[in-house]
């Protein structure tokens, strides 16, 4: 439905000439005033819309259009108003389509005239076999019609078994088509079908298609698209949600984003996104046990689920169609080979701020499979003995290199190292102004980019593609990991980084 714009004209009389034209810019749409004096003194003023081709098109003129001859100088006359179709988003996207459409058609016939009929004679009917309920997709059998040069005919059904029906039928007719196209997945299975129940084979008529994997319209604004994270006011996840609402903006789609601890609350959510009709559901699994329930809830439901950040190893086991994240055990190795690298000696200490979390266990268990020396994983018994505890863990004189799996850890391990005097070497993961000021001036040797940002943003892209895609996404992706390969960020890299962030070339 197009979107009125109310356009009134209104003008001063003593800025009228013969033929003056103003032009103005209203959003997306451009129009201009034109104004005519006639013979009898009268001035007449209409209105014009610059189309998409840069042509001027007169709109319907207002009843009150004309200045008359006796008007007063300075007298600010209106005339009736205009109401302007402003092309809307959902509008635009689907007419370019419905061009792009039309000219994959064109170019299609040619070629098909050209296979079926290259000494230039006409080619033998075209058969067009139309699924209605991909709307507007016959628009290609419009392209064939243009440059085919043959007979085109169609079938068109909504209902799959008719057109196997009428399929059939025309297929044993005495002139059979010289080729036939479907315009579907499920028209291509039934023509093959229909194909075969008329005797006829792949030599006797060749078949091609049309496929539409992911519908090209735009969805409802009013469609919810739930993103479920497992992580709190973590800079880390502060820095996901601003990405994933900057790719829901982009994409004009109804995203809810929400975070939580616990795994429990964490699956509730996901319960709650069920109950509101969301059409598709992202989610961690930092704890794949705890959340594998609600997400055969929801696929039970017919709502397509994706997964990012942790988990990509249960991705498949849990029913994520598309899981997105880092690949933490090859992070986790390329940390093991730095410290190496380094000449790191004694104990690593691997800091893991989430105990229930798989993604970061995997992080721990790549540095044992690349470090030389001894690997261990800590975590703190509860939050107020997190101090006393990581102090006396440090305080022990095994410990060789300390490593870090988030910018929040970072901090807090750092300040007990502060507080206890220590100065045992350390290595993160992320990045904030912080963590670069330190990987550039080499208080930690360095960080591997943990992006959140592009988690956050691709998750958001993909939800929409899942749910516009025309096939189960379960099936035809069956778990596919999406993994962000790791890379170590050193003190020269950061400060190229941090030339950036400053806009200070001196600092590169």
């Amino acid at each position: 439905m197009r979107t009125p714009l109310l356009m009134v004209i209104g003008m001063v009389l003593g800025a009228l000439a013969v033929g003056v034209v103003w032009a103005s810019t209203a959003g997306d749409v451009t129009v201009r005033v034109v104004g005519e004096r006639h013979a009898d003194g009268r001035v007449e003023v209409s209105l014009q819309q610059r189309g998409s081709d840069g042509v001027w098109i007169d709109l319907e003129r207002p009843e009150l259009r004309f200045v008359p001859a006796h008007a007063e100088v300075g007298e600010r006359l209106h005339s009736s108003p205009i109401v302007v179709p402003v092309e809307t988003q959902a509008e635009r996207v689907a007419s370019d389509y419905d061009a792009y459409l039309f000219e994959s058609g064109n170019e299609a016939g040619t070629a098909y005239r050209n296979f079926l009929a290259p000494d230039g004679s006409e080619p033998g009917p075209f058969l067009c076999v139309i699924d209605l309920n991909d709307e507007g997709v016959d628009r290609i059998c419009d392209g064939v019609e243009a440059s085919y040069g043959g007979v085109v005919e169609r079938i068109a059904s909504q209902d799959l078994g008719e057109l196997h029906s009428q399929l059939v039928a025309r297929l044993r007719a005495e002139e059979r088509p010289a080729i036939l196209m479907a315009t579907s997945v499920p028209a291509v299975l039934v023509a093959t079908e229909a194909r075969a129940d008329a005797g006829l084979d792949q030599l006797a008529l060749p078949m091609s298609y049309w496929i539409e994997l992911v519908n090209p319209l735009l969805p409802d604004r009013e469609n919810l698209y739930c993103q479920i994270s497992h992580g709190g006011w973590y800079f880390f996840w502060g820095v996901a949600s601003e990405s994933a609402t900057a790719a829901a903006g982009a994409l004009n789609i109804n995203l809810r984003d929400e975070r939580h601890f616990d795994g429990q609350d964490q699956a509730n959510a996901i319960r709650q996104c069920i109950d509101d009709g969301a059409v598709t559901i992202a989610t961690t699994l930092a704890e794949p046990e705890t959340i594998a329930p609600a997400v055969d809830e929801a696929r039970a439901a017919g709502i397509p689920v994706l997964s990012f950040n942790s988990g990509a190893s249960a991705a498949k086991s849990v029913g994520s169609a598309i899981h997105i994240g880092l690949d933490d055990p090859q992070a986790g190795r390329l940390a093991g080979t730095e410290f190496n690298d380094r000449g790191v000696e004694g104990l690593a200490l691997c800091i893991v701020h989430e105990p229930n979390n798989t993604g970061l266990h995997e992080r721990c268990q790549g540095l044992e499979d690349t470090y030389d020396g001894e690997v261990a994983s800590w975590s703190a018994t509860s939050a107020e003995t997190y101090v006393s505890e990581l102090t006396e863990r440090l305080s022990s004189g095994d410990v060789g290199a300390i490593l870090t799996l988030s910018v929040v850890e970072y901090s807090n391990v750092a300040r007990v190292q502060e507080l206890a005097e220590l100065e045992i070497p350390i290595a993160t993961f992320g990045w904030s102004a912080g963590i670069a000021e330190r990987v550039a001036d080499g208080s930690v040797m360095f960080t591997i980019l943990d992006h959140p940002e592009v988690q956050a943003y691709l998750t958001t892209a993909a939800s929409l593609m899942i749910e516009r895609f025309r096939l189960d996404p379960s099936a035809f992706f069956s778990g596919m990991n999406l993994l962000i390969q790791p890379t170590i960020i050193d003190a020269e890299q950061m400060q190229a980084l941090l030339a950036t962030l400053s806009h200070d070339p001196e600092r590169s």
